[in-house]
């Protein structure tokens, strides 16, 4: 099954939920805040993701984003990353498949559950027969305005 393009419709969505949620942050960053997590979802998530057979003695970085809805799904989520095709389409077709079961600990704001857009990045690496998958929240992106 080979990985389709983004449809435009695809990208103005994403673009649109990412509008949406920067566009209220600010509200959010007077406020009470809690960023939304993978909080006890994090184990379940990373043994969702299978770990595909690549060049040993590497590490790959898959760039993720989903809006993580007030009831603790993940929608329209989104990844990219830079190098081998083949590997890393494989990656990023197995984060976008778990995180459509997922469930996460929703944003609060104010003291209410609010549905945000959510940063996260998965490191997949392999030294011999040692694999290891770690998943970074809101890490790797514009921090001081995203928060950590």
């Amino acid at each position: 099954m080979l990985l389709q393009a983004p449809t435009t419709q695809d990208i103005i969505l994403s673009l649109g939920l990412l509008f949406c949620a920067s566009s209220s942050y600010g509200e959010a960053a007077s406020s009470a805040y809690t960023p939304a997590s993978f909080g006890e979802g994090r184990t379940e998530f990373i043994e969702m993701l299978r770990f595909p057979d690549y060049e040993d003695g590497r590490a790959v970085l898959v760039k993720c984003g989903s809006m993580a809805h007030l009831t603790g799904e993940m929608l329209g989520t989104i990844c990219y990353s830079n190098g081998d095709f083949a590997i890393e389409n494989r990656m990023r077709k197995l984060i976008i498949r778990a995180a459509k079961t997922a469930r996460i600990s929703p944003a609060i704001i104010n003291g209410e559950k609010e549905s945000v857009w959510f940063n996260f990045s998965v490191i997949y690496e392999q030294n011999g027969s040692a694999k290891s998958i770690e998943i970074l929240e809101n890490d790797l992106y514009d921090i001081e305005s995203l928060g950590p």
